[in-house]
C-alpha cells in the first residue's frame, strides 16, 4: 500500500509532504492537520482511524471531487480567509481538483479559489492561494499557493472492504468511546459500568478505577 496511487473516486489516507508521518482529520466543525504528532497509517485499519479517512466523489459533470470524511460523514468545505481552518460541512458544497504538482505529490485545490483566490500574507510576497496546505507552525488545514511544497500531497488507498470493516464497528467503537467519557468525568455510577472487556477489549471499570486514581 505504500507510495502514491493513482487518483481516482475512492478512499484514502491523505499525507502532506510536510513531513513523513501525518494525516488530516475533521473535528465536526473544520479540518486539521496531526500537527506536533507522529501519525502511522496503520497495517488494517479499524474505527479510531476512520476520521483519518476520506472519500473523493467525482462530481458528475467530471469538475472535480467532493471530500468527504469517513467517520463524520462531513465534506471539506471553502475557507475564504488566509490562515483559516478549512470548515467541514454537513452537504457536499465544494470540489477540489487533485492533479499533479510533480513526480511525488498531488495538489487539492479548491474550484471556487481558483476563480476568487485567498491572498496570502503580504510578507510571503500576497501568494493566491487555492491549494489545501499544512503550515508549520499550528494544526489548521489552510489554503496556500500551489507552488509551495507543502501543498503537495501524497494519498494511500483504503480498500472498501477495509471500509465496510470499519463501518460494522464504529457504532460500537464510538458508544465505548462515550462511556470512556462518562467515566472519566464522573457521570457514571461504578456499578452502572458495564465490562465489555471481552467484546471490546475495554474494561471500563478499570478505565474508571485507573481515572479516579489520577493515572490516567
Amino acid at each position: 500500500k505504500a507510495g502514491a496511487v493513482p487518483i481516482q473516486e475512492g478512499w484514502y489516507y491523505f499525507r502532506s509532504m510536510r513531513s513523513e508521518s501525518n494525516a488530516v482529520y475533521d473535528d465536526g466543525v473544520k479540518a486539521h492537520w496531526t500537527y506536533g504528532q507522529s501519525w502511522e497509517m496503520p497495517e488494517s485499519p479499524t474505527a479510531k482511524d476512520a476520521k483519518y479517512i476520506w472519500k473523493l466523489i467525482a462530481k458528475e459533470d467530471g469538475s472535480g471531487y467532493y471530500v468527504q470524511n469517513l467517520d463524520t460523514k462531513r465534506y471539506l468545505g471553502v475557507v475564504h480567509e488566509r490562515g483559516t481552518h478549512v470548515p467541514t460541512t454537513e452537504k457536499a458544497e465544494e470540489t477540489y481538483l487533485v492533479y499533479p504538482q510533480n513526480k511525488d505529490a498531488f495538489i487539492i485545490e479548491s474550484t471556487s479559489l481558483i476563480e476568487n483566490p485567498v491572498i496570502g500574507y503580504p510578507a510571503d510576497g500576497s501568494p493566491e492561494c487555492t491549494a489545501l496546505h499544512c503550515p508549520g507552525d499550528h494544526d489548521a488545514l489552510v489554503v496556500w499557493d500551489t507552488k509551495s511544497p507543502y501543498s503537495g500531497w501524497r494519498f494511500f488507498n483504503v480498500s472498501q472492504e477495509e471500509v465496510d470493516a470499519i463501518l460494522g464497528t464504529i457504532d460500537q467503537f464510538k458508544r465505548n468511546e462515550d462511556l470512556a467519557s462518562l467515566v472519566k468525568f464522573g457521570d457514571i455510577a461504578d456499578e452502572d459500568i458495564p465490562d465489555l472487556s471481552e467484546s471490546t477489549g475495554i474494561n471500563l471499570a478499570k478505565t474508571a478505577a485507573l481515572y479516579s486514581d489520577g493515572i490516567i
